[in-house]
């Protein structure tokens, strides 16, 4: 039950003078009271209220609905004009809120001219007309500065009914709010404007009123309380329970205790107390058989019997809030129910929960209104409300979690995709205790699986880096044992060259022996020839002739057969010679490997290559000279080299290419023998482009081309392109592996079958 609050003495004597001067009227339940009816109840707002407005202070009224607050409006409206106070009240369910802005405030002119009867002054159509180059809220503006305060000299007060109603217009009205604290704020400047006050009443909060985020919130006038009925205030309602029962107080209190004093419930449980109650019931039975015309009128199946609507109208309220508010709202009232204390803040979730209804204002903290909203709107109301929160995706998983045993629960917790979805959704809501645990546990589940799938993928890392390492040290140590075994081959070979070096002064020396030997044991024969044919030449003069003609034949056989031998030593040493050249050619090429890879090797440790990005480079060296393709391609390279041609390569590289990028390419472009320059692309040249000097011909494309595949690049285009200053007519655009479609791409092949000529 509401405790009893101080009723000034003048609301007293009013209520004792209805009573006094009027039979009581009977119960109304909804709608405005009209005046003089007995059934009204005057409370402390109804004092405060009139003070406010006499003293001409700016006030609002917002509570939540069928709480007497259009009755209120009707009876300070009445007393203020029994003081000369002239009232008119703005009422949107009159002028309707479907309306274009302009409709809207000429229709506000309209109600207040019709208000005041001053329609015969004003001639609203043609003033409206005039003023078609003003806005409307200054059109009212000024009607109400230059129009009714002129005509009007006394004190005016201007209600303003259903302000929540206005948060529903086809256009934003927070003009019209701003224009009411304009008016408030410029007293200090203009005296005329102390006359006039304004009153708003309806279901809102002052931060309603003004929702532009760049206006600052409507921050004037004095807040009117408007409490539930005391037993004190509500004495009067006891004289329609008089005629028949005896114990009126106590059904009242009765009443009362099931209703909190909430006005709509108070009026509507008496009329159904003072039809269905057992006359002359004892005094310990009223309570029992209240309590049953209250579950058997109102409680049960409530949605049917709520006639005039009431209940259905909280439950509106909340239903139809948008869904982040919502949610918070009812972890609020079901907070409430639980009895945890919750202190009355004004915190969005708290204002809005106190305006439905179904919480009220105790001592600063927020209770439950009454039993009877308590049994309808219960702990398995707010948790139907919350399941319909939840999404599908969401709920199913939820419930089944919810229900299932506690070594199951784990198997329904969410994961993935659905996890992050559901806790984007949940931001901002806190819906229940039961929600908060299962997204805790589904969170956490996953933080587990997640670290056991990273622990998993570090494993797999530090074992595939483990892998790896092993692996290029494996052919490091195999690189290196062919690079001693090269070394080895290359100093045997060197071994064998001496040898054979060796071997050819020896056979020189002994050719050289053999041919003076030859030379000598032919002069010889030929001496004792001459000297035996000298003698017989003695004996006999016709025998020497033929002597020495058979003589020199001989001589001449054995000359020719000298010759013979020394060609043939000669061929012998020439062929050994030839083996010498072969040698050191071959000697050379190893030692141009083993040069080239180390050379290779320290130019990418200088460029900050790691040890498998190197690996891979000198792979790439290594297969160069595997297949006939890359021996030609080789050969190109030593012949382009070995040439005295200056040719220069212009590379135009584009911001984002790294140093590593160009170094690569400018180390690939000098080993073919060219030279090299790089310079950022201008707006003429399309970017990551490589332009060749003019006389470079179809072969020293290929190779440039084919190189700079071979550096890792990817050729996209190679056509003739034309500079203004017509000296560089071919270029070649290159990229990395994500800046180019497959079917963009050269492929070496290609390359190889082109021909490129500059036009």
């Amino acid at each position: 039950m509401t405790s009893a609050q101080p009723l000034n003495t003048n609301n007293q004597n009013l209520n004792n003078q209805n009573l006094n001067n009027n039979s009581f009227s009977g119960y109304q339940i909804g709608g405005s009271l009209p005046l003089g009816a007995s059934s009204y109840i005057e409370r402390q707002a109804d004092l405060d209220l009139y003070d406010l407005l006499k003293a001409g202070e700016c006030c609002y009224v917002f509570n939540s609905r069928q709480m007497g607050k259009s009755s209120l409006r009707v009876r300070v409206t009445q007393r203020l004009k029994q003081d000369g106070i002239r009232c008119a009240t703005i009422d949107p369910q009159t002028i309707g809120t479907q309306l274009e802005q302009s409709q809207w405030y000429a229709s506000v002119i309209s109600n207040l001219l019709e208000s005041f009867g001053l329609e015969d002054r004003f001639d609203l159509e043609e003033w409206w007309e005039s003023r078609d180059w003003s806005s409307p809220v200054l059109c009212l503006h000024d009607f109400i500065t230059k129009f009714l305060l002129v005509e009007i000299k006394a004190p005016i007060v201007i209600f303003v009914e259903e302000v929540d109603s206005l948060l529903n217009l086809a256009f934003k009205a927070d003009d019209f709010f701003m224009l009411i604290r304009s008016l408030n704020d410029n007293r200090s400047q203009n005296p005329e404007y102390h006359r006039l006050a304004f009153a708003l009443v309806g279901v809102a909060t002052p931060m309603d009123l003004i929702q532009h985020e760049k206006h600052s919130a409507f921050n004037i006038g004095k807040a009117v309380e408007m409490s539930g009925f005391s037993l004190a205030e509500a004495a009067p309602l006891a004289k329609g329970l008089e005629d028949r029962f005896t114990e009126s107080q106590s059904i009242l209190k009765n009443v009362l205790d099931w209703t909190g004093g909430q006005p709509f419930l108070t009026q509507k449980l008496l009329s159904l107390v003072s039809q269905y109650l057992p006359e002359n019931l004892a005094a310990e039975l009223i309570a029992p058989e209240i309590a049953k015309i209250v579950e058997t009128h109102i409680i049960h199946n409530w949605e049917s019997q709520d006639k005039p609507p009431h209940l259905t109208t909280i439950r509106d309220r909340i239903v139809t809030v948008e869904e982040k508010l919502r949610g918070q709202m009812l972890d609020c009232y079901r907070r409430i129910l639980e009895n945890e204390v919750l202190e009355a803040t004004t915190t969005t979730e708290r204002v809005k929960l106190r305006l439905t209804g179904l919480v009220v204002k105790r001592d600063n903290n927020l209770r439950s209104y009454n039993p009877i909203y308590a049994a309808v709107f219960n702990q398995a109301w707010v948790a139907q409300q919350l399941t319909d929160l939840r999404p599908a995706f969401y709920a199913a998983a939820f419930y089944k979690w919810n229900s299932s045993e506690e070594r199951q629960k784990q198997d329904s917790l969410l994961r993935g995709q659905i996890l992050l979805d559901a806790e984007t959704w949940a931001k901002g809501k806190r819906l229940s205790d039961e929600d908060d645990q299962f997204l805790l546990e589904s969170r956490e589940l996953e933080k587990q699986e997640q670290e056991r799938l990273l622990a998993t993928e570090r494993l797999a890392r530090r074992n595939a880096e483990e892998a790896n390492r092993l692996l290029i040290e494996k052919q490091e140590t195999e690189r290196q044992l062919d690079l001693e075994k090269l070394a080895k081959e290359s100093a045997e070979q060197e071994r064998l060259i001496a040898i054979k070096r060796q071997e050819i002064a020896e056979e020189e020396w002994r050719v050289s022996e053999d041919k003076a030997i030859i030379l000598d044991e032919a002069k010889r024969k030929a001496d004792r020839r001459v000297k035996v044919g000298s003698a017989i030449l003695a004996v006999t003069l016709a025998l020497a002739a033929g002597a020495g003609v058979r003589a020199a034949q001989w001589l001449n056989d054995v000359s020719i057969k000298s010759e013979e031998t020394i060609t043939g030593l000669e061929n012998i040493i020439a062929q050994k010679k030839n083996e010498i050249k072969y040698w050191e050619k071959l000697s050379q090429r190893k030692e141009f490997e083993i040069e080239y890879r180390q050379n290779v090797k320290s130019q990418l440790k200088r460029l900050n290559f790691n040890d498998v990005e190197i690996h891979e480079f000198i792979s790439k060296v290594d297969d160069m000279y595997k297949d006939k393709e890359s021996q030609n391609l080789s050969k190109n390279i030593l012949k382009i080299a070995s040439s005295n041609r200056s040719i220069e390569v212009q590379y135009f590289f584009k911001e984002s290419d790294s140093l590593l990028k160009i170094d690569a390419i400018r180390m690939a472009i000098e080993n073919t023998g060219f030279k090299f320059k790089s310079e950022k692309s201008n707006d003429k040249l399309p970017v990551n482009s490589i332009l060749y000097g003019r006389g470079v011909n179809s072969e020293e494309v290929k190779v440039i081309s084919l190189i700079t595949i071979r550096a890792g690049l990817r050729i996209k285009a190679i056509e003739p392109f034309r500079l203004q200053y017509d000296r560089l007519p071919l270029t070649i655009q290159v990229g990395s592996n994500s800046e180019f479609e497959d079917r963009e791409v050269w492929t070496e092949e290609r390359i190889q079958n082109s021909e490129f000529r500059p036009k």
